[in-house]
């Protein structure tokens, strides 16, 4: 700002100086004169706004500059963050987290930091490493040494190359946890209750039975010295309950849930 104060300043005071030849000229030559420090005066002009120009152009470079190196120090280059724009809207620096491949050379300094955790790959004596991939996922920490995740070491990698197990970028599928499907049957019965019942015969045959009483024979007398065989049968058959367990139409266990792009610092 003071550059700029001195050019205008020294501007303004050439336009009102007068030497004392200008002072004895007639008017016509004052004229020529006159117009001859209006077209310097045209050129001055242009060249202090040409001058302003570089001046704000630098001072807006310092500005940019100031304000990357203050992002990069809040926002170091690796950080992830959710975006509740559209993908096609996303700040300069930032990247889709889409596993997209990307030059090692190019990404360095965001190399550095994921390295091949997300995917790795050579391809033609050139190195690519993946970003993560976070469509549709929700994030979960590291479980490290806290035992959280039951399943840590049986996580896979989420694109060749990438990290398996109880590290950053590995994944692993959805799983409902442990659970019961009880049926309670209170108790129920199969009763047969018979009152009593008779059947009728046809003719019978005499029926002589020995008694053990030495050599002597005893006849039964009266009505029950007859007698038949009769058979009663009476079953349960088995019977079918038709109960089952059957699984819901929904694909996956979730939370209730809203969208948002997640997006990485990449320079």
């Amino acid at each position: 700002m003071k550059i700029i104060l001195s050019i205008v300043l020294l501007f303004f005071f050439s336009i009102n100086v007068h030497s004392d030849d200008e002072k004895r000229l007639t008017h016509k030559e004052r004229i020529t004169v006159l117009e001859s420090k209006v077209k310097k005066q045209e050129v001055q002009i242009k060249t202090l706004i040409e001058s302003i120009q570089k001046l704000a152009n630098i001072v807006e470079q310092q500005k940019s500059n100031s304000s990357l190196k203050f992002e990069l120090k809040i926002i170091p280059v690796g950080v992830v963050t959710a975006f509740a724009g559209e993908a096609d809207t996303l700040p300069s620096n930032w990247m889709l987290c889409d596993g997209s491949w990307l030059d090692c050379k190019e990404f360095d300094k965001l190399y550095e930091v994921l390295g091949k955790a997300h995917g790795y790959q050579a391809i033609a004596k050139k190195e690519f490493f993946a970003l993560p991939d976070y469509q549709g996922y929700f994030l979960r920490g590291v479980s490290h040494n806290s035992k959280v995740d039951p399943d840590a070491d049986r996580r896979k990698e989420a694109k060749k190359g990438g990290n398996k197990g109880n590290k950053v970028g590995s994944i692993q599928g959805d799983q409902p946890g442990p659970h019961l499907h009880t049926i309670n049957d209170l108790g129920h019965e199969h009763g047969v209750n018979d009152p009593g019942h008779e059947h009728l015969h046809g003719p019978l045959e005499e029926w002589r039975k020995d008694i053990g009483n030495g050599s002597k024979i005893t006849r039964f007398t009266g009505r029950n010295n007859y007698t038949s065989r009769t058979k009663t049968s009476i079953s349960i058959v088995k019977s079918k309950s038709n109960i089952s367990i059957r699984s819901n139409k929904t694909k996956e266990t979730r939370p209730t849930n809203a969208y948002v792009n997640w997006i990485i610092k990449v320079k």
